[in-house]
Order: structure tokens, then sequence, then C-alpha cells
């Protein structure tokens, strides 16, 4: 008889986001997507505030706008309300979108679909009663930081969430998708001197 034994590293939290449509509305955006654009919502669970980089086709250029919405907080915030900045104002971004474009980023899967890679090998063991059992050890990351990831390209459509990307590659270096999702997020941080902290 073959037992298994799960041994949890790290302890799996709730991701608790407002929805996209919510902060859409307050914001000012269509829940729609440009002909080309891409928007990552950026979640911080240790404060009220979500941050929304947008970068989309207007006319014959590619507009960049960061938005900070922050969440009511009782006896705090009452209202919703927001910030928004231009990122490289009066310049045209579009090279920017096509580093982000050749990325293939549309392809990527949901995080939750890749859950599986996110164990160690599995070894071999004698459990408690002296009989042979194989253990995977499996990490849970909650540094409090949530993408979700809105993208059109070309017709294709994509909606994926990732949850703290940037710290489970530091634990598994070899998962392609997670690779993918940080490179998008490097490019980003790079080509508009956005979240280097």
């Amino acid at each position: 008889m073959t037992k298994i034994i799960l041994f949890i590293s790290a302890f799996v939290s709730l991701v608790t986001s407002a929805q996209t449509g919510d902060v859409n509305a307050v914001i000012g955006i269509s829940d729609s997507l440009q002909k080309w654009e891409i928007r990552i919502y950026k979640r911080f669970e240790i404060s009220n505030c979500t941050e929304v980089f947008r970068m989309y086709s207007f006319k014959d250029s590619y507009k960049a706008e960061l938005y900070q919405y922050y969440h009511p907080v009782i006896g705090k915030v009452e209202k919703p309300y927001f910030t928004k900045e231009l990122l490289n104002e009066g310049q045209d971004n579009y090279l920017s979108w096509l580093k982000i474009d050749m990325l293939q980023i549309g392809n990527l899967p949901q995080m939750e679909s890749i859950r599986y890679k996110l164990t160690t090998k599995p070894v071999i063991v004698c459990d408690n009663y002296g009989d042979y059992v194989y253990s995977v050890t499996r990490s849970s990351v909650s540094d409090g930081i949530s993408y979700k990831l809105n993208y059109k390209s070309n017709g294709k459509i994509s909606s994926i969430d990732y949850s703290s990307p940037e710290s489970y590659l530091k634990t598994y270096p070899v998962i392609d998708e997670l690779e993918l999702f940080v490179e998008l997020l490097t490019t980003i941080k790079e080509e508009f001197d956005l979240w280097t902290d």
C-alpha cells in the first residue's frame, strides 16, 4: 500500500482583491480592451492600494499609464479614489509594446494550472510505522503581491492571475511560466522605471 505524505512548508494566503471591474469603474476605463492592450493589476495585500499598469494603442501611437486605486478602509477611507500618472509622456511607446508583445504572454496559462510544478522532486522515506512512502515538499509563498494580467494582441485575448511569481521563481528557478511572467514584469520595470523596490 502506498501512502503519500505531503509536507507543506508555508501557508497559503487567500488573495483578496477588488474585482477589476470595480477598479475600472472608479478609474474610468472600460472593461473591454483596445485592439492592442495590456493591463496589469498589482495588488499589495498589506495596503489598500491596487496599481494598474495600462499600455494600449491609441490612434497611431502607444500610451502607457499607471493608476493607483485606493480601496475603502473602514474608519479611514470612506470612498475609493485613484491617482493617474502618464508614463513616458509625449513619447510613442511602440518599441516598448514590441518588447512586451514578443514575449508571447498571451500563451501563459493560469498559475493554478502549474501548481503541480511547485514541488520538490519526490523522495522515498520510511515513516513512523516502518512503511516506505514517498514525500513531496510543496511550498506556498505569500509575500502579499498578486497580479492579474489582461492582454489583447491581434485578436487574442488572455486573462490570467499570478500570485508572488518573483518569490516562487527564487524557489523554483526552472519553471518556464514563472520565468516568462517575471520577464514581463522586468521588461515593464526597465521600460517605464516602475516597481523597482
